[in-house]
């Protein structure tokens, strides 16, 4: 564990203290368990060593909250051939309503739903994308629909420079239904 990057620039004998006064330990779990539930006691930090956790959040009456369903579109196709399906649409509206916070679903050209991000208020940090088809020339192949909480439905400046940077096919804000676009040519 002492070369794990949170303990950078810690002395060993810091480290050891540290790990000490946590009451650390080196935990095995097997695939599917559960790690931890908000039922239980959740005064615990965790460090994953080796392979991957995944987090599920419920709410207190059982439902998955908006995050889990949010990561449910990830993926998946929808409506091929529209340029924005009424499905993502719906659920930005409904997203942003829910959190009042903005946010965005990036797709491919076949609509499939490369990832969703949830920002503040008034943005939303965009993920950095695959340069495989990456020239000077070419599009990343794709597309942003973002919303604007309690805001414009036109794409702001910072919207206009990562439509350019990040090279997408079109950027588009959602706002109750209203759609404005920016295209790049």
């Amino acid at each position: 564990m002492h070369d794990l990057t949170i303990f950078n620039n810690i002395d060993k004998c810091d480290v050891e203290r540290m790990l000490k006064c946590f009451e650390a330990r080196v935990l095995e779990y097997k695939r599917e368990r559960t790690i931890v539930s908000n039922m239980l006691n959740t005064n615990l930090v965790g460090i994953i060593l080796n392979g991957t956790a995944n987090m599920l959040r419920y709410d207190y009456n059982g439902n998955r909250t908006i995050i889990e369903k949010l990561e449910e579109y990830i993926d998946n196709v929808y409506s091929p051939g529209e340029f924005l399906p009424e499905e993502i649409r719906d659920m930005l509206c409904w997203a942003t309503c829910e959190t009042k916070r903005e946010i965005a679903v990036y797709m491919d050209r076949k609509n499939r739903v490369l990832g969703i991000s949830i920002g503040d208020s008034k943005t939303v940090e965009l993920p950095e994308l695959t340069k495989e088809r990456r020239g000077e020339k070419r599009l990343s192949g794709v597309r942003l629909w973002h919303t604007h909480p309690g805001g414009s439905p036109l794409p702001s400046e910072v919207d206009i420079n990562s439509l350019k940077t990040m090279r997408l096919d079109a950027m588009g804000v959602v706002l109750d239904h209203v759609v404005s676009l920016e295209i790049d040519d």
